[in-house]
């Protein structure tokens, strides 16, 4: 029985804790992550992970290249992964062929909130170039429809 009794007592302390705490970070709070490292993965939102390959503020820009590289072991990325801008800005979009060997398959810049699903063409240089207004606040994410799944081909545009 006294087994019982401190495992009672042990449970109303633990839940007395929990629901006193003030959601304070406690000193020994980790700080900031470290940025990720290129050809990692980083979080995009809740549902999507990307193969990183750089981030860039465009909140002061009017136009941004993103480019279609291949990282390590040819694994499709875009370049910047991840493109920083100003609420509502509209930001002019060109999305490119780097000269490796992603040029030789096929690629594509989706965005499917924005209806945008546009094959890029192949070939070193060949591009597209599209309109983009970003959301007021959050994340808009973009991808590859042909490698998003399993090669984490995709991209972000955060707003803060």
């Amino acid at each position: 029985m006294s087994g019982l009794r401190g495992f009672a007592y042990l449970v109303f302390v633990l839940v007395v804790t929990a629901c006193s705490a003030t959601g304070e970070p406690s000193s020994s709070a980790p700080s900031a992550s470290p940025p990720p490292q290129p050809g990692g993965l980083v979080r995009l939102d809740p549902l999507r992970t990307a193969r990183y390959a750089g981030t860039i503020d465009a909140s002061s820009m009017k136009s941004v290249t993103i480019q279609v590289v291949a990282l390590g072991a040819a694994e499709p990325a875009f370049e910047p992964t991840i493109i920083g801008g100003a609420p509502g800005r509209t930001l002019d979009v060109v999305v490119v062929q780097s000269d490796d060997h992603s040029a030789d398959f096929q690629h594509n810049f989706s965005v499917t909130s924005l209806g945008i699903d546009r094959d890029i063409p192949r070939g070193a240089g060949r591009h597209i170039q599209l309109t983009i207004t970003l959301p007021a606040s959050g994340v808009l994410p973009f991808f590859c429809k042909y490698h998003a799944d399993a090669e984490y081909h995709a991209g972000a545009f955060r707003v803060a």
